[in-house]
């Protein structure tokens, strides 16, 4: 069997492991000094990659005297709760699970990326498991090499050295005692670029709901995890994260660029099926407000409407239509507006989870393009007679009904 082992342990430099010396890698992110025996420390305790199964353990610990909060998972919707790619230079695998990643990739919704506290003196062992050969899972990385193996594995881990709650609410604070009117993100005027770089509360307020909507959907005071969207100006934002970072040369790692990505511990995506809307709901292409039975494909389906009109946006590749006879549940948003459903469709919750139609319930807090809006009920009733789903190009999600919730194409 060709099997290449590396068990490290805490004396690892008799190991091919090496720890950058400086400052800032590749992107300006800013590395962490593992030579700083009073820093955030990550020490790789296991590597194994066999025919089968790349499996890697690590551990981090907080040697400083404050709490820091570390990321414990980044991800949209996906199997996977890290993004692993092979890098340009041909040779390097990269796992990395931080969300200060500047990219070129337009999303639909952000990824989110959840951070966990880290206290003083204490310390977490995490681990990563993928099939081998190893498929790519990108979600920041736009290029990709393509070469059928790697030579070197590069684990990067990103956390912040401060009260990031406290650091959030701070500026939201601040934001309401300005009085910040609501963004105007759609306007030919002002970019997003503008607003987020001068008028940060107004920009962190937009992204979280205000201050009631962090402390509903986002953050509960005393939890010891927080779970934060993904912004192009994170760092002028939320200041900058640090990384810990592991190289480890000398490697073969098989890799192939058309493998399916699998990770254990992690959830599957659910299989599409006829998950529909009523011939009525009204969806949002070309920037206007349609009845779904009325959309043809190659309409436009724009990703982000904090985005300006000359980027990225996505196309409706199909119009799927089914005939018959459905259980469907028309949702009463708190708002007076609804949405009818049938089947298993799933929808984003506040905090950037997904749920399936037949889970919806009063009280729970749907994720919109803007902003979140609650749902005041759910009643279900047999509909007969033609419902419809999107398939969008490049994308799995779609903008429904009068307060832009967002949803998944099955």
């Amino acid at each position: 069997m060709n099997r290449h082992i590396l068990f490290i342990t805490l004396t690892a430099s008799i190991f091919s492991v090496m720890f950058p010396q400086s400052a800032f890698g590749q992107d300006g992110e800013d590395v962490v000094d593992q030579n700083d025996v009073n820093s955030v420390t990550i020490a790789l305790t296991r590597l194994d990659v066999n025919d089968t199964k790349l499996e890697l353990s690590y551990k981090i610990k907080n040697n400083t005297d404050a709490d820091v909060w570390v990321c414990d998972d980044v991800s949209v919707w996906s199997t996977m709760n890290f993004e692993v790619y092979l890098s340009e230079d041909e040779q390097t695998l990269m796992i990395r699970k931080r969300l200060d990643v500047p990219t070129t990739v337009y999303f639909v919704v952000p990824p989110y990326g959840r951070y966990v506290l880290l206290r003083s003196d204490q310390e977490r062992t995490e681990s990563v498991s993928l099939d081998v050969p190893v498929g790519p899972g990108p979600l920041f990385a736009s290029r990709l090499g393509t070469p059928d193996h790697a030579r070197r594995l590069v684990l990067e881990i990103g956390f912040y050295d401060e009260d990031l709650p406290k650091l959030i609410r701070d500026i939201l604070e601040m934001a309401e005692e300005v009085d910040c009117a609501p963004l105007k993100l759609n306007s030919q005027k002002y970019s997003a670029t503008f607003y987020a770089c001068y008028f940060k509360g107004a920009w962190i307020a937009q992204l979280f709901g205000g201050l009631s909507g962090f402390e509903e959907n986002t953050y509960k005071e005393g939890s010891e995890e927080i779970r934060i969207p993904y912004s192009r100006y994170s760092r002028e934002n939320f200041g900058v994260e640090q990384v810990l970072r592991i190289e480890v040369d000398g490697v073969h790692i098989p890799y192939d660029e058309n493998a399916p990505i699998n990770s254990e511990g992690t959830s599957p995506i659910p299989p599409k099926g006829k998950a529909c809307f009523s011939a009525e709901t009204p969806v949002w292409v070309d920037g206007m407000l349609v009845p779904i039975s009325s959309v043809v494909a190659g309409q436009v389906v724009r990703r982000s409407l904090c985005e300006t009109q000359e980027l990225w946006s996505d196309q409706v590749e199909e119009v799927q239509e089914h005939t018959g006879t459905f259980e469907c549940r028309d949702i009463v948003m708190e708002s007076g507006n609804s949405i009818g459903v049938v089947d298993a469709h799933c929808f984003m919750l506040a905090d950037g989870e997904w749920i399936a139609a037949q889970d919806l319930k009063s009280g729970l807090s749907l994720r919109t393009l803007k902003d979140t809006v609650r749902i005041k009920s759910v009643t279900v009733r047999p509909y007969t007679g033609k419902v419809y789903n999107l398939k969008i190009k490049n994308s799995d999600e779609y903008i429904v009904g009068r307060d832009s919730v967002i949803v998944r194409d099955y």
